[in-house]
């Protein structure tokens, strides 16, 4: 798996590992053949999507709210550690999560906390998505990579996620179901659980609810295009040697597509922030090879 940085337009790879199955990872003769190192134990995936984003971090790229698919989004764990690290997350989830629209009472039973008795039922996800309300959808419209005009509808509620309850110390944050839903479909394009420090606004949630349009252009053309899918080995640093020359591959063609193009930075609309990020994945991940190198070399 690996972590991505975008500004809406482009994509940089800026940390990655293998993920193990359970299974494999306990297996000490399987281990062993492929030089696992010792300290690498099973870890499901949103765990190891977290020590990335630490270690991106620690390394000075810019902080930016988090997206992920809905393994990521059902995962309570990692949002609460989001959250306890000030990083903004928006992450798709499934239909099935339960949350409420308003405070619920809690109890405390023995050590943990939980939900008082008489509370009305927690709803679906799914099922809050399709009580908004007309007034607080948001139309919205933007402009596609081949020149047409794509619409869209957008709305959010304030949500008491049931899993966000921390049964140790009966916090219950108070965060938000974003609904893309485009006018006449049945079902919503995504939901997304999201948690920001400011309240939403409809530009905001479009640029990231279509934002991993360009990370997923990434991962086709760096599995495809660049190689990445094409490892067959069955060695651990073997491996994460070719994530990063396929990284590196990628880098290359995209900064040489940056520079060739008039305008450097697309234009977004207004209120956005230029992002350095993509910039500072570029410096490190180079400065990291070289460092690699040279450390082999001695």
């Amino acid at each position: 798996m690996e972590i991505v940085v975008s500004d809406g337009e482009i994509a940089a790879p800026v940390a990655g590992r293998l993920y193990l199955p359970e299974k494999w990872a306990n297996d000490p003769l399987r281990r062993e053949g492929a030089g696992v190192p010792a300290e690498v134990s099973f870890q499901t995936k949103p765990a190891i999507a977290l020590e990335l984003i630490k270690s991106v971090l620690a390394d000075n790229v810019t902080p930016a709210p988090v997206l992920g698919d809905e393994v990521y989004g059902a995962a309570s764990e990692l949002r609460w550690e989001l959250r306890q690290m000030g990083l903004e997350y928006f992450l798709n989830v499934g239909g099935d999560l339960l949350a409420w629209t308003q405070p619920v009472k809690t109890r405390r039973a023995k050590k943990y906390w939980g939900v008082a008795e008489g509370q009305a039922a927690a709803s679906s996800l799914a099922a809050l998505s399709q009580s908004i309300r007309k007034a607080q959808w948001h139309p919205v419209a933007w402009r596609a990579a081949d020149g047409t005009k794509r619409k869209t509808r957008i709305a959010w509620v304030p949500v008491y996620v049931l899993s966000d309850l921390d049964p140790q110390t009966g916090e219950w944050p108070q965060t938000w179901l974003v609904a893309d839903w485009p006018q006449g479909e049945a079902e919503p394009y995504h939901l997304y659980s999201a948690w920001f420090k400011t309240k939403p606004t409809a530009p905001r949630c479009l640029r990231l609810s279509r934002g991993r349009f360009p990370v997923e252009q990434f991962f086709q053309r760096d599995k495809t295009d660049l190689g990445l899918d094409h490892y067959e080995g069955r060695c651990w640093q073997g491996f994460h040697h070719h994530l990063v020359l396929a990284a590196v591959a990628y880098l290359f063609v995209m900064v040489i597509y940056l520079r060739s193009k008039k305008i450097f930075w697309c234009y977004v609309g207004k209120g956005f922030a230029r992002d350095t990020a993509v910039v500072g994945a570029v410096d490190r991940v180079l400065s990291l090879l070289r460092n690699n190198i040279s450390a082999e070399n001695q």
